[in-house]
């Protein structure tokens, strides 16, 4: 495979996602407030703890100011909560609350459950060579962000 179909795939492969495991599952009922694009941001703290306004909305593929109104709605109704940084007021961390780790628990199960229904379509030899295949990419790519000096998501600006 070429490089650039290789791009193409993984493009696809990302849209796809997106798709299925962003706008297309069952959310539970304490989320059904949310956007796609809120819960997402909620997943991502989650996994990441804390990380600067201007990452998250990198990350969620968001124009800063776009993502401002995401990032206040979200503490608004207490699932967030932004802190400046002590060595630089300007950039404001961005961390979940004891209700928002709740809820995106929720969000995670919800996904989880759609996750595991869609590759039962997989036989088992299938699944576990996809997992085996999928846990490879991603090393390779945390490998080739390492040399490069790079995070996937670096902790400040």
């Amino acid at each position: 495979m070429n490089s650039l179909t290789f791009l193409e795939t993984l493009h696809g492969l990302e849209v796809k996602f997106i798709n299925l495991f962003f706008k297309n599952i069952p959310m539970p009922q304490a989320a059904h407030s949310l956007n796609d694009t809120s819960a997402r941001c909620l997943l991502m703290l989650y996994y990441e703890k804390q990380m600067p306004m201007s990452k998250a909305a990198e990350h969620l593929h968001l124009e800063k100011g776009s993502f401002t109104s995401v990032a206040k709605k979200l503490q608004t109704s207490q699932l967030i909560e932004r802190v400046a940084l002590a060595e630089d007021r300007r950039v404001h961390l961005l961390r979940l609350t004891d209700r928002g780790t709740t809820l995106a628990k929720l969000i995670l199960q919800s996904y989880t459950d759609h996750i595991e229904e869609v590759f039962q379509r997989l036989p088992q030899r299938q699944q576990r060579d996809l997992a085996t295949t999928l846990n490879q990419l991603h090393q390779i790519l945390q490998d080739a962000l390492n040399s490069e000096g790079k995070t996937l998501i670096q902790e400040t600006d």
